[in-house]
């Protein structure tokens, strides 16, 4: 465990995300959930005794599947966007994985298992408060990787957690994102308004101006790749996109990775059909 600021603890360790916590008076709030139960054990042992409160809820930054697998074992509220709260509600109570290769770290770590989801308790659309210091913790909606996802904000100590916006030395997840409403968020981190807060991935921990930098150069040139590929092209066209661009933006050559943009480029492909074909016209 990493303490970045005081009051507020990272653990980059666990498979999966990289989870978060602010230790504040009226208890502790939890961003997102380590992916395995004995991870979700030692996160939760490690921070107590931190706080005199007794209060505790769970912010997950999205529905990704690694972030929010065992949030029903942190045994505490979850709290996130409404939009990842109705992708949440919408899947079954247990289910398995699809055996489609995703590149999420859930089907490495156990992905083949039964799957029990929980559905949070509450949900917000816009901007959520948390007054459990003099200075509140804000969680606000910022889409683009994510239709449901969010940042978390604290100003007293000018951290901000803004989970996969920016994924630190590997690829990002395309299937359910939005690229320019994704990079117009990441321009918002380049502003001064953000010049001295300590930025947390969702993937990594902390990260520098030139990793959001390479984020940005990353999903422009995705972007442009893509607005070449034909309507209907075939998996071969997604498979050699997603060697190139591996290969381009020297990332580790995981087969975790390739699978994860190969299934990205896909999805957000075939999504964007419909708007495409509109344009032509």
């Amino acid at each position: 465990m990493e303490t970045i600021a005081p009051n507020v603890y990272l653990e980059t360790s666990f498979p999966g995300v990289t989870v978060g916590a602010f230790v504040l008076p009226q208890g502790l709030i939890y961003v997102d959930a380590p992916l395995l139960p004995e991870h979700v054990q030692s996160w939760r042992a490690s921070l107590i005794g931190l706080s005199s409160g007794n209060e505790r809820v769970l912010l997950l930054l999205d529905a990704h599947a690694d972030r929010a697998l065992n949030a029903r074992l942190m045994e505490c509220a979850i709290l996130t966007h409404e939009k990842a709260a109705h992708q949440l509600r919408s899947r079954p109570p247990t289910s398995r994985s699809s055996g489609e290769e995703t590149g999420s770290a859930w089907e490495i770590h156990g992905g083949g298992s039964t799957v029990r989801w929980s559905p949070p308790e509450l949900s917000f659309s816009e901007n959520l408060f948390l007054h459990w210091d003099a200075v509140p913790v804000i969680a606000e909606s910022r889409p683009g990787p994510n239709p449901g996802a969010i940042w978390v904000r604290w100003e007293r100590e000018r951290v901000l957690f803004v989970g996969d916006a920016v994924c630190k030395d590997q690829p990002p997840f395309l299937a359910a994102a939005d690229i320019p409403q994704w990079i117009a968020q990441l321009q918002l981190l380049l502003q001064p308004e953000y010049a001295d807060y300590l930025i947390v991935s969702g993937r990594g921990g902390l990260v520098p101006l030139q990793v959001i930098r390479a984020q940005m150069s990353f999903l422009e040139a995705t972007q442009e790749r893509l607005q070449k590929v034909p309507f209907n092209a075939s998996d071969e066209v997604f498979e050699t996109l997603a060697g190139e661009l591996l290969e381009r933006f020297r990332f580790p050559q995981e087969p975790q990775y390739f699978f994860r943009l190969r299934h990205g480029l896909k999805h957000y492909h075939t999504r964007r059909q419909p708007a495409l074909s509109e344009e032509a016209e």
